[in-house]
C-alpha cells in the first residue's frame, strides 16, 4: 500500500519512444531536481517503483520512472517466450537498449522546464541498478 504525506501529480511523458511516468507533490512549484527510477528485468515503470516514487515526491524530488527497453508499453507480444527461450540473451538485450537509451532519456529530462537540469541523479532495482552503475561509469549523473 502506497502511504504519502500530500497529494501527488501524476504525468505521462516520452523521451524520444520510452514512455516516462512523472511523479512529484502537487504543490511543488519551479524546477525540481529529479531522480530516474529504473526497474528490473521483466518488471515495468510502475511495478512496486511507485513505492520509490512517492518518498521521493515528499521530499522535493521529480521522479521519473522509465519502461525499460522491452518492457512495459514497448514490450513484444512474446516476451515470456524470449525469456523462458533465451533469457541471458535478451537480459542483455534489455539492458544494452535501456543503457543506450538513458542518455537521451536524461537529456530529454533535463530540458523540461520542471526540472532542475544540474540535479538530475538515479537509482535503480535489479537490472535498472546495473543501468545505474553504468551510467555513473560514464559520469552522465550530475
Amino acid at each position: 500500500m502506497l502511504q504519502g504525506v500530500g497529494d501527488y501529480r501524476i504525468e505521462r511523458w516520452l523521451a524520444g519512444e520510452t514512455p516516462l511516468v512523472t511523479v512529484r507533490l502537487s504543490s511543488a512549484l519551479g524546477a525540481l531536481p529529479a531522480v530516474v527510477v529504473y526497474h528490473g528485468f521483466a518488471g515495468k515503470k510502475t511495478d512496486n517503483l511507485l513505492g520509490l516514487a512517492v518518498p521521493l515526491a515528499d521530499t522535493g524530488f521529480l521522479a521519473v520512472l522509465p519502461d525499460a527497453a522491452l518492457h512495459g508499453e514497448r514490450a513484444p507480444y512474446d516476451f515470456d517466450v524470449r525469456r523462458e527461450r533465451d533469457h541471458d540473451g535478451l537480459f542483455l538485450a534489455c539492458l544494452s537498449g535501456t543503457l543506450e537509451e538513458s542518455e537521451r532519456v536524461i537529456r530529454c529530462i533535463a530540458g523540461r522546464q520542471e526540472v532542475d537540469a544540474g540535479r538530475i541523479g538515479a537509482v535503480g532495482v535489479s537490472m535498472g541498478g546495473a543501468v545505474v552503475l553504468a551510467l555513473a561509469c560514464r559520469k552522465l549523473l550530475h
